[in-house]
């Protein structure tokens, strides 16, 4: 992990098996937050940017993933994540 509480782009992607369309499209509707991206040091050979996300968004993917086995559409699933509490008291 880039450090405790944070996971990199390419570890979700290589943990839950999504795709980086899949991630941005995930951000896009909101079912995910916007990603910190984090400079390289100065002393790091590596110039590249990290983008990384709390490492909750592991758990809400794999939520995703099971709310869309009974066919759930995109639609409940975001109205779901964006109001937990709403969504149930609406099944």
């Amino acid at each position: 992990m880039a450090n405790g509480n944070l996971i990199t782009s390419n570890e979700i992607i290589d943990k839950t098996g999504i795709s980086e369309t899949t991630l941005a499209n995930f951000i896009i509707l909101g079912i995910l937050p916007k990603p910190i991206v984090k400079e390289p040091l100065s002393d790091e050979q590596n110039t590249e940017q990290t983008v990384c996300f709390p490492a909750d968004v592991l758990e809400r993917i794999f939520n995703v993933k099971l709310m869309k086995q009974p066919k759930n559409s995109m639609k409940d699933i975001i109205q779901f994540f964006q109001n937990p509490i709403g969504a149930i008291y609406n099944l």
